[in-house]
């Protein structure tokens, strides 16, 4: 989620985990939304730990500004601490965060460096307001494909709402249940 939002609050990125959930079978784990400073080092334990014996999971993220530049960021490296990778990143309108500059996020931002656990990243932006998100750059080109931005015609409080934000979410997810329901037909 983005620095303003909260878990008690309803917000885009809560409406999005809705049709998420709802999209999936059984077998698929849906962690609840995560507050962009969540300790994600405890997020990414937990997924290890569950994975033992089962082999690496198929993991995606649906990230909103803030979420995106300190959230998503330190996931991915908690994740690659344990030798896992994110396989598609959604990202909407991604901004840097810094702990010693954050009023950075109103000026000119740096490029947030998607780390080499990441696999495939989508992204939105806006050019409305600022905050606004800033240019994205792998970290390994040969390990992480960061397709071009999506421009929207919506102010950045409204980016997480985006019906084609939800919409490239959805497809991710889809895609994946489509690509495990071939594997399990052809094991059977």
């Amino acid at each position: 989620s983005g620095f303003t939002q909260t878990l008690d609050r309803l917000n885009g990125i809560h409406k999005l985990w809705i049709k998420l959930r709802e999209s999936v079978d059984q077998q698929t784990c849906v962690v609840h939304p995560q507050s962009w400073k969540a300790d994600f080092g405890e997020l990414a334990e937990f997924i290890w730990l569950m994975s033992q014996g089962n082999g690496e999971p198929t993991i995606r993220t649906y990230s909103y500004s803030w979420g995106c530049g300190h959230g998503f960021i330190s996931f991915a490296k908690e994740l690659r601490k344990r030798g896992m990778h994110i396989d598609t990143a959604v990202l909407c309108d991604p901004v840097f965060h810094s702990w010693w500059r954050p009023w950075r996020a109103l000026l000119c931002c740096p490029n947030i460096v998607i780390p080499p656990s990441v696999r495939e990243v989508y992204w939105f932006r806006q050019h409305q307001n600022r905050p606004c998100g800033t240019e994205l750059v792998e970290a390994d080109e040969d390990a992480t494909v960061i397709h071009d931005p999506i421009i929207l015609d919506r102010e950045h409080a409204y980016m997480d709402d985006a019906p084609e934000f939800h919409s490239m979410c959805v497809q991710v997810s889809d895609h994946f249940l489509k690509e495990v329901a071939c594997e399990r037909a052809n094991t059977t």
